[in-house]
Protein backbone atom coordinates (compact mmCIF):
# COMPACT_ATOMS: atom_id res chain seq x y z
CA UNK A 1 0.00 0.00 0.00
CA UNK A 2 2.76 2.12 0.63
CA UNK A 3 4.75 2.12 -2.18
CA UNK A 4 1.71 2.45 -4.01
CA UNK A 5 0.75 6.00 -2.87
CA UNK A 6 -1.80 4.63 -0.47
CA UNK A 7 -0.94 5.82 2.36
CA UNK A 8 -0.31 9.18 1.87
CA UNK A 9 0.90 11.36 5.14
CA UNK A 10 1.67 8.30 7.03
CA UNK A 11 4.97 7.78 8.79
CA UNK A 12 6.72 4.70 7.01
CA UNK A 13 9.50 4.16 9.33
CA UNK A 14 7.97 1.31 11.09
CA UNK A 15 7.92 -0.47 7.77
CA UNK A 16 11.36 0.06 7.19
CA UNK A 17 12.14 -1.01 10.98
CA UNK A 18 10.29 -4.53 10.31
CA UNK A 19 12.50 -5.43 6.87
CA UNK A 20 15.29 -4.26 9.23
CA UNK A 21 14.52 -6.57 12.13
CA UNK A 22 13.14 -9.55 10.60
CA UNK A 23 14.67 -9.35 6.42
CA UNK A 24 17.44 -10.97 5.39
CA UNK A 25 19.27 -11.28 1.81
CA UNK A 26 15.56 -12.02 0.46
CA UNK A 27 14.25 -8.57 1.73
CA UNK A 28 17.68 -6.40 -0.01
CA UNK A 29 15.53 -6.28 -3.79
CA UNK A 30 12.33 -4.97 -2.13
CA UNK A 31 14.37 -2.50 -0.11
CA UNK A 32 16.24 -1.30 -2.84
CA UNK A 33 13.42 -0.72 -5.14
CA UNK A 34 11.87 1.49 -2.23
CA UNK A 35 15.24 3.16 -2.34
CA UNK A 36 13.82 5.78 -5.41
CA UNK A 37 10.74 6.83 -3.24
CA UNK A 38 12.18 6.52 0.39
CA UNK A 39 16.02 6.81 -0.05
CA UNK A 40 17.19 7.67 3.17
CA UNK A 41 14.96 4.74 5.20
CA UNK A 42 16.13 2.64 2.65
CA UNK A 43 19.45 3.56 3.19
CA UNK A 44 19.63 2.77 6.71
CA UNK A 45 17.31 0.09 6.29
CA UNK A 46 19.67 -1.90 4.02
CA UNK A 47 22.67 -0.62 6.38
CA UNK A 48 21.25 -2.04 9.44
CA UNK A 49 20.54 -5.67 8.10
CA UNK A 50 21.81 -8.71 9.94
CA UNK A 51 25.41 -10.01 8.45
CA UNK A 52 25.99 -7.49 6.07
CA UNK A 53 23.21 -8.70 4.18
CA UNK A 54 22.32 -4.74 2.71
CA UNK A 55 25.73 -3.83 2.16
CA UNK A 56 25.94 -5.28 -1.91
CA UNK A 57 22.47 -3.50 -2.22
CA UNK A 58 23.43 -0.55 -0.36
CA UNK A 59 26.33 0.53 -2.54
CA UNK A 60 24.19 -0.10 -5.34
CA UNK A 61 22.21 2.54 -4.29
CA UNK A 62 24.68 4.63 -4.00
CA UNK A 63 25.84 4.11 -7.08
CA UNK A 64 23.20 4.62 -9.11
CA UNK A 65 22.79 8.26 -7.72
CA UNK A 66 18.90 7.10 -5.57
CA UNK A 67 20.51 7.48 -1.98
Amino acid sequence: MAAKGELSGVDVGPLFQTLQSYGDQGAVATIEQLGSQWKYYSAITLAGLPDGAGVPGLIRLAQDGAG
